[in-house]
Formats: structure tokens, C-alpha cells, sequence
């Protein structure tokens, strides 16, 4: 058995940040993951800031997946968590089985329920609950059909 490694690239924003650093950051930063020889490129997702953890903000995790597919060709790209509850399940299901198909099939998808409170009041919904995650999931699951992806609870909440 081999050991298999990933990075996570850093897909926040900052004060300074401007459109050539953002392309730095997830383009550049993905093509260099690649030909280092890393199995997989992941990123996160926040909805808003958490002052005292992180100061910034963050990109969609999605666009940026399919842009780091648009200048990779092998490597699985993937959702390091991505916060299921915040999304509408159908969409969802529809950008996640198009970034698999632009991708060739190397997108994985990793989840949890979420923690922030500002960002479920700034959906304008319930804080995260064990109950705000399986139902997402399991109607993301049924609506993709055909669509293959690895789904990676990271959550034990569920368990």
C-alpha cells in the first residue's frame, strides 16, 4: 500500500487581494500541485468570515474546483468540506455532476454540517444539525442519477 497525498490550496481573500493574485492562487497554485506529483487538490468552504479564526472571506469552492480542472488533467479534485446545508440540493446535484463531467471524472465530494452560525442566519436558516445534513445529502444523492462521485462524510454528527 502506498501513502497518497493532497493539498488543500488557500482559497480565502484578503484586503490586497486582486484578480491576478486570485488566479495566482488557485491556477497557478494548481498546476504546481499537479506536477509535484499530489493525488488530490481540495479546497474549503465558508459562506462568511469567523473573526478570530480567519479574517477573510472565501472564493465559491466550486468555481474555483473548475478552475483548477480547466488547468490540470490528472489530478482528483475535490471538496475538502463543503457546508451542505447551505446549498439548495438539485442545484447543487447539477454543479457538482457538471464540475465531475469538466473535471473527466476526477471531482470527489466531501461534506460536513456546517458550524458558523452567521452563515446559516445569512441563508436564513437553522443552525447545523444532524438532521440540516442527511436530507440534503441523501436528495444531492438522488438526484444525480448517473453522476459517480466519492462522497466523504466529515462529520461525526451523523454517527
Amino acid at each position: 500500500m502506498s501513502l497518497k497525498l493532497g493539498i488543500t490550496i488557500p482559497t480565502y481573500t484578503w484586503p490586497d487581494m486582486d484578480y491576478r493574485m486570485a488566479h495566482t492562487v488557485v491556477q497557478e497554485y494548481s498546476k504546481r500541485t499537479e506536477a509535484l506529483g499530489f493525488e488530490s487538490l481540495t479546497v474549503w468552504d465558508h459562506l462568511t468570515d469567523a473573526p478570530g479564526l480567519y479574517g477573510g472571506s472565501w472564493m465559491d469552492p466550486l468555481i474555483c474546483l473548475s478552475a483548477a480542472a480547466a488547468c490540470t488533467e490528472r489530478i482528483k479534485l475535490g471538496t475538502h468540506i463543503l457546508v451542505l446545508p447551505l446549498r439548495h440540493p438539485v442545484l447543487l446535484a447539477k454543479e457538482i455532476a457538471t464540475l465531475d463531467y469538466i473535471s473527466g471524472g476526477r471531482f470527489f465530494f466531501g461534506v460536513g454540517p456546517g458550524w458558523s452560525k452567521p452563515e446559516f442566519d445569512a441563508m436564513g436558516i437553522l443552525g447545523p444539525t444532524a438532521g440540516a445534513l442527511a436530507s440534503p445529502l441523501r436528495s444531492t444523492a438522488l438526484k444525480t442519477g448517473t453522476f459517480c462521485c466519492q462522497i466523504i462524510l466529515m462529520s461525526t454528527t451523523l454517527l
